[in-house]
């Protein structure tokens, strides 16, 4: 029997391209076409790799032993145990392994699959941004939230830390045990703590502590900025999320206890902190294991920030105010912020220079006939 292999197959739509692991060459273009309702060789594989039968049933959960392994698709958020690096770039969905490249449109990408419209907008600058509001409905409330790899999960922080655990009530014991000791330990530290424990989460999140809490800003540029914050993020797109909830915001004063919530909820913080109000920020409250999305009237947009363009990005938002030291006040962003802006003004020196010292081309001395010159 001949060994089972990796293909990637190229369809006649960009956006169908994918993964197949087949036999032949021929079975993985035959297993797509017939999949898809491409016509006889309308598609075209190229071998990947070598693939282990025991790694194949597993993935398939087949018993060791059993069936013939048919052909089947292998998805995107799989490839990379099989030493496949994957990326996003400029919307799209870029695959190496080794010296072979392969793309796939991303209009029918894991992502596509988060909202009820997907489409592929690319944020290249701010002007890119405020475009794409402008195609999103007026008549309704948007928050947003930026994310420097779009690979990052919506996921609340506590949800992510806790995922080994299977019951929402483990998950709920969890954030419980967590918000009481930040509680415990905090108040030496706040000469006025907070008096409820929406205040104390809220708080907690903004210090880092994990909760069910998912920041968001009513400032889509405070969104772009977190998407492009993270400096060393430059193998991939970042991403930018524009939710409408479609209910009023938890009435805090009659909802006392955070944990107690059966669905995703729109939080409007108390002003306990600086950062909440420079930032514009806004919460999305999110029960455990809780996969169904916002309510009926929800509605999920989002957008790729150009890896490509980040830095360009992070230089626009600097000269509208929207920098490190304005969202997080306090002198160490501050100090950061200079440093970046000393750095950035050390490059333009190093570029200026290297271009005065460039040698001129023998073809720039000679006159131009029609000018004399």
């Amino acid at each position: 029997m001949r060994p089972l292999k990796l293909y990637w197959v190229e369809t006649p739509s960009p956006e169908e391209n994918c993964f197949i692991a087949a036999r032949s060459k021929r079975a993985a273009e035959k297993y797509e076409e017939d999949g898809t309702g491409f016509e006889p060789h309308d598609c075209d594989a190229t071998l990947i790799r070598e693939l282990d039968d025991e790694w194949a049933r597993r993935y398939c959960k087949l018993k060791s032993g059993s069936e013939k392994i048919g052909p089947f698709y292998v998805q995107s958020e799989d490839v990379q145990e099989l030493g496949i690096v994957w990326r996003v770039i400029e919307g799209d969905d870029i695959f190496v392994y080794e010296e072979q490249q392969f793309r796939q449109q991303g209009a029918m990408n894991y992502f596509a699959s988060l909202g009820e419209r997907p489409e592929i907008v690319v944020i290249r600058s701010v002007t890119d941004l405020l475009t794409a509001l402008e195609r999103i409905s007026k008549q309704k409330e948007w928050i947003f939230r930026g994310h420097s790899s779009a690979f990052w999960k919506l996921t609340a922080s506590a949800h992510r830390l806790s995922a080994e655990f299977s019951t929402s009530g483990q998950l709920v014991e969890n954030e419980r045990w967590l918000l009481e000791e930040f509680k415990r330990r905090a108040r030496m530290f706040l000469p006025t703590p907070p008096t409820s424990d929406w205040e104390w989460l809220v708080f907690a999140q903004h210090f880092g502590l994990p909760t069910r809490l998912l920041d968001w800003s009513e400032n889509p540029l405070v969104a772009l900025f977190f998407a492009v914050r993270d400096k060393n993020e430059t193998a991939t797109d970042g991403i930018i999320y524009a939710y409408h909830h479609g209910a009023k915001a938890v009435d805090l004063a009659s909802t006392t206890d955070p944990f107690t919530l059966d669905q995703i909820e729109l939080i409007r913080p108390p002003h306990l902190d600086q950062r909440v109000l420079v930032q514009q920020s806004i919460f999305t409250a999110e029960p455990p294991l809780y996969d169904k999305g916002g309510r009926d009237e929800s509605d999920l947009r989002y957008w790729y920030v150009s890896v490509r363009h980040k830095a360009g990005i992070r230089n626009e938002l600097a000269k509208l105010g929207i920098a490190e030291s304005s969202l997080f006040p306090g002198l160490e962003s501050l100090a950061l912020q200079i440093r970046d802006e000393f750095q950035a003004m050390k490059d333009r020196e190093a570029a200026t220079d290297k271009e005065a010292t460039k040698p001129i081309e023998a073809a720039s001395l000679i006159p131009n006939e029609s000018t004399g010159t």
